[in-house]
């Protein structure tokens, strides 16, 4: 069989699909059954903002059960053959996953792996299982965390743009919406070169009555050795009155390489 490593590398190194866009391999959805919802935009929408960000950093604060999860991942570029490689993994289970243990590793596609393989690849699903609204990169931890919206209240009236909604359907259920558009230019260092630590951009759901998070649209983008674009969205659930990870599904590119994933709870 191939080798895998040189593969990896080609990936990295060919140009042909650096303007891949990311929603012709990852249709990130709207609300369902727009026509039924009852959408009003929300036109001073700071005091709730700050609440929904009060509200999360409490439940990050959580301490959560370990709970099992599978993750599924797929590789490919134009000119050659796709390959998957997933485990399953345990993990402090909340906002996002914390303390994460990868456990049975599986491989298929027509490449022979080795350890350096095995290793790069475990990154990939590492990075992939510890996405969350406020962690786009723990992998990558020595350039810096990526900027967040959901953070600190003050950082994003400061870098972001934020637009808000009232969202509710036939039953009165509902739910609000935050969108949030980066705004400010990329930082510098003190010999004002660009730093790019990264950001994540994306829309927010949290349910009308508690505040907590019930969905995140992100999208991460951020440069280290390689121009890494990640879209992802994360569905929760509420258990003792906290946000619990019930799935990702990500979709991404690096440089040339394309990428997708899901984690799933087993």
């Amino acid at each position: 069989m191939k080798r895998i490593l040189p593969i990896l590398f080609l990936l990295l190194a060919v140009n042909a699909f650096g303007q891949t866009p990311l929603d012709s391999i990852f249709p990130m959805e709207t609300e369902d059954s727009v026509s039924a919802l009852a959408i009003k935009p929300i036109t001073k929408p700071e005091k709730l903002l700050k609440q929904v960000i009060e509200r999360l950093q409490l439940d990050l604060q959580q301490k959560h059960k370990v709970r099992k999860y599978r993750i599924e991942a797929t590789f490919w570029q134009e000119t050659l053959v796709p390959f998957s490689f997933g485990c399953t993994l345990s993990a402090e289970a909340g906002v996002g996953l914390e303390k994460v243990e990868l456990d049975e590793l599986w491989y298929e596609g027509p490449y022979e792996l080795n350890a350096v393989d095995t290793a790069h690849l475990k990154a990939f699903l590492r990075q992939f299982a510890t996405l969350s609204p406020v962690h786009a990169h723990k992998v990558y931890s020595e350039y810096g965390k990526a900027a967040s919206p959901l953070l600190k209240y003050k950082d994003t009236r400061n870098m972001y743009n934020v637009k808000a909604f009232d969202i509710d359907d036939a039953s009165g259920r509902g739910v609000y919406r935050f969108q949030f558009i980066w705004a400010k230019g990329q930082p510098k260092d003190i010999f004002e070169r660009a730093v790019n630590k990264g950001e994540i951009t994306g829309t927010a759901y949290f349910d009308h009555s508690s505040l907590r998070l019930k969905d995140f649209k992100g999208e991460a983008h951020f440069l280290t050795k390689y121009d890494t674009r990640l879209r992802y969205q994360i569905d929760y659930y509420e258990k003792t009155k906290t946000p619990i990870l019930r799935q990702i599904r990500i979709a991404g590119t690096r440089d040339n390489m394309l990428m997708q994933a899901t984690v799933r709870p087993l």
